[in-house]
């Protein structure tokens, strides 16, 4: 028996939703591994790409301070 027309009706979402859910909820965790993954094998990149530079300029300041003393 249908519902009467001034009864709203709530659209059928009990066997389309959860499956949804479920697999938003394994891409967020996916996408959340793969971030982490990338963020510790990038991190040694960077310090080296800053370091190096930043090492090199102490160096050479140490290097003309004992060469003008």
């Amino acid at each position: 028996m249908p519902a009467p027309a001034d009864t709203p009706t709530l659209p059928d979402y009990g066997t389309t939703a959860a499956p949804r859910r479920y697999l938003r909820r394994i891409a967020g965790v996916v996408e959340d591994a793969v971030l982490l993954v990338l963020a510790v094998l990038l991190l040694p990149v960077v310090i080296y790409l800053v370091g190096t530079p930043l090492a090199l300029c102490i160096q050479a300041i140490i290097e003309i301070v004992r060469l003008v003393s």
